[in-house]
């Protein structure tokens, strides 16, 4: 739910929306149907892509993932949040948005380290730095900026914020795994 409210103001902000989520803002004012649903048909093929470069099987669990992120993030945006609007003013807009980059850090991070059925992006970073030894900011960098050219294709919203997405989301992750893990161990949840 954090991370589909993080989502939600990011869009409804503006002024940073993840890469990810503009394939999937693209798709919904293309080709219809809510944001929530785009979200989970592309994260299906991603799915599908994990298990390749993972060489795995598919992993089912995940659409547990998938489905109530895409469910949280329609329930955000058109439920509690249809009527909110920012206002056009920067500094607005900026609040949202570091609320929402801050949500969908924290969302990532937390779902992560309690090893609940990782969506498929955050699988496919997983097996990428496994397959290739690589770091978590240069791996999920790259998945976001791999991101961003396909949200240019879909016709998603580019901003200068999206493109600051594939920089810092790592870093992010990275910061909230520490607290995060922390947390867990301190109230019995992780025994590691």
């Amino acid at each position: 739910m954090l991370l589909g409210l993080g989502i939600a103001l990011l869009i409804k902000g503006g002024i940073i929306i993840t890469p990810f989520d503009a394939i999937s803002v693209g798709l919904n004012k293309k080709l219809g149907f809510t944001v929530g649903t785009w979200s989970i048909a592309v994260q299906f093929i991603i799915a599908i892509l994990e298990a390749i470069i993972g060489k795995k099987k598919l992993e089912y669990r995940s659409a547990i993932t998938v489905l109530f992120n895409g469910w949280s993030i329609d329930f955000w945006l058109y439920i509690p949040l249809k009527a909110f609007v920012v206002p056009e003013l920067i500094l607005y807009q900026g609040i949202i948005s570091a609320i929402g980059i801050l949500a969908v850090g924290l969302g990532i991070s937390t779902y992560i380290i309690s090893e609940f059925p990782k969506s498929p992006i955050d699988g496919l970073m997983m097996a990428l730095m496994e397959r290739f030894n690589l770091s978590i900011v240069f791996t999920r960098s790259i998945i976001e900026g791999t991101f961003v050219a396909i949200a240019l294709v879909a016709g998603g919203p580019i901003t200068v914020g999206t493109l600051i997405i594939p920089l810092t989301l790592g870093y992010l992750i990275k910061f909230f795994n520490g607290i995060t893990s922390r947390a867990f161990k301190s109230i019995g949840v992780l025994s590691i």
